[in-house]
């Protein structure tokens, strides 16, 4: 559920993903145990993209898990971040844990990541990967806004008289 929620308010940002947020469910919340336990047996790539990258290791954590489920990734890049002014990704690594696999192609793509219990999230350094918190106020009626609010009232209520147009701005004697 907190997936789903960031998933949605990274949207908001302008950012892209490469799971759907339906898919985020199906790992079943042993992300952070697969990730230690699975062992990608090679890494190597010349010039990658970091989407390439992304796919085979998901690819990969599906076909070396035992119950073949594998482990979601959620990929959030700024979109004004152009495909050809990303870092390509030049790695050779042999028999490493996948949670290994991901810090070495963050650290070489200039990413950052967090696992968490259904995803990996990989973002750019930009993207803010704390835990977010929503904080509610009580605050007494008419107390945001309030001069904004009263001179509106006041034009609405003193000075169009039905003549048009506008912001009741121009009409007074003030």
């Amino acid at each position: 559920m907190k997936a789903r929620r960031r998933l949605f308010f990274v949207s908001l940002l302008g950012l892209c993903s490469v799971v759907p947020a339906f898919s985020l469910l199906a790992a079943g919340g042993k992300t952070p145990e697969k990730v230690r336990k699975l062992v990608v047996p090679r890494l190597k790539f010349e010039d990658a993209t970091i989407q390439q990258v992304v796919q085979f290791l998901q690819q990969q954590s599906k076909r070396l898990d035992p119950d073949g489920e594998g482990v979601n990734f959620l990929l959030e890049l700024d979109r004004r971040v152009t495909a050809a002014a990303r870092p390509k990704i030049p790695l050779d690594l042999r028999s490493l844990p996948l949670s290994e696999a991901i810090r070495y192609v963050c650290m070489a793509a200039g990413l950052q990541y967090k696992i968490e219990d259904y995803a990996v999230i990989i973002a750019d350094r930009g993207v803010p990967l704390g835990k977010m918190e929503t904080r509610f106020y009580p605050v007494e009626p008419g107390v945001i806004g309030s001069f904004r609010t009263r001179k509106r009232f006041k034009a609405l209520k003193h000075g169009d008289n039905g003549g048009g147009g506008g912001n009741g701005g121009g009409n007074g004697g003030r």
